[in-house]
């Protein structure tokens, strides 16, 4: 007969601790500074539905990862100063990294808050619950100093998303 599926203990990139909380589908590295983790977020982040960076595709994330020129979030906003080395990668011209760093600075201003929260990329926080936050917090260091409760308190909010969005933002690197 056909054996059940195993999943790995430990993540094929970093090699960092795979955990799959009972009940839910997917196992995920817990290890916040795998390099896969970082391109899924960042691929995320640049995406159309989220910050909306034109020419931040899924290749040239992966490149910038792996040669360590973006490694969080923040990173995506410094590129500038990075222009002489972006130049220098094959493929990548004057005018391919000009763009690309227009396109950046053009969302330094993010059209609106709640592209921005969902962007972040939390867990349980898709579009909709991103609108609900940006409506009920008048900025970002509000939701951020949000407490469990004050955000059970929002109808659509439910403890699962509240528990996510509180210790997102109580992690040292998110900040």
């Amino acid at each position: 007969g056909s054996q059940p599926f195993e999943f790995p203990a430990t993540c094929p990139v970093c090699s960092g601790p795979i955990s799959k909380p009972e009940g839910e589908a997917v196992a995920r590295c817990e290890n916040d500074w795998c390099r896969a983790k970082l391109k899924e977020k960042v691929r995320h982040f640049a995406s159309r539905q989220a910050m909306d960076i034109e020419n931040l595709g899924p290749a040239i994330v992966n490149r910038l990862v792996d040669l360590e020129m973006i490694s969080d979030m923040a990173d995506i906003f410094y590129l500038e100063s990075r222009r002489e080395e972006l130049m220098q990668l094959e493929g990548m011209g004057e005018k391919s990294v000009g763009n690309l760093l227009a396109a950046i600075e053009e969302r330094k201003t993010p059209e609106s808050a709640d592209r921005l929260i969902f962007a972040l990329g939390i867990r349980r926080v898709g579009q909709r619950s991103a609108q609900i936050l940006a409506e009920q917090f008048d900025s970002l260091d509000a939701l951020t100093a949000a407490t469990p409760e004050q955000l059970m308190d929002i109808p659509e909010i439910g403890p699962a998303a509240a528990g996510e969005i509180t210790d997102f933002f109580a992690q040292e690197h998110t900040r």
